[in-house]
């Protein structure tokens, strides 16, 4: 008989831990279903299907950081996904200014 195995791919580098809605939910300090809103509203990275979603142990930092972003500031969730992203730009720029500079 053949015996099969199921591998999860997380969408971060290899080796890294996996997690589950309710993982990342509790890593975070929130509920489970608004990782899972927040899943479909494209603003966290998973691999997997929708319907059962993989995280990267980077998610955790990801969200706490939209979290902020929501409590502190009061930005809506489209705004924080767009503020995310410009977040993302500039890091990559810094880090090309850096390589840039030879440092």
């Amino acid at each position: 008989m053949a015996s099969w195995k199921i591998v999860l791919h997380c969408p971060g580098p290899e080796n890294e831990a996996c997690l589950g809605p309710a993982e990342l939910a509790t890593a975070a300090g929130v509920h489970p279903t608004l990782v899972l809103r927040l899943t479909e509203l494209g603003l966290l990275e998973y691999s997997g299907s929708l319907e059962q979603p993989v995280y990267s142990a980077a998610s955790i930092p990801h969200l706490r950081r939209m979290l902020r972003l929501r409590q502190d500031l009061g930005i809506n969730w489209v705004g924080i996904g767009l503020v995310m992203d410009l977040l993302n730009e500039i890091a990559g720029l810094q880090r090309e200014i850096a390589r840039l500079r030879g440092r």
